[in-house]
């Protein structure tokens, strides 16, 4: 379920941060070689790049300002947010 309970939080957020960050969801089951290649074994998953690098990873069910902190943490400027979904939640 906190898959499913982060949603709304995710896109509230994508569109706050329109033109300043890219949000995407994917769901593992549709593509299980994202799962493989980032080794995602929790869910909810949200990775953070800069200019392609992983620079964070945040597990588990996590509040707007939790997100929005570990953004600010690492940069402003160039930063794509990747949620990987497990629908199974």
């Amino acid at each position: 379920q906190p898959c499913i309970d982060m949603k709304p939080t995710i896109r509230e957020l994508a569109q706050e941060l329109t033109g300043k960050v890219k949000v995407a969801e994917l769901n593992v089951d549709e593509n299980p070689f994202i799962q493989e290649k980032y080794e995602v074994d929790r869910y909810p998953m949200l990775l953070i790049f800069i200019d392609g690098v992983e620079v964070d990873r945040l597990v588990g069910q996590k509040s707007k300002d939790e997100l929005v902190e570990a953004l600010n943490a690492v940069s402003d400027i160039s930063i794509d947010v990747t949620v990987i979904d497990d629908q199974r939640s």
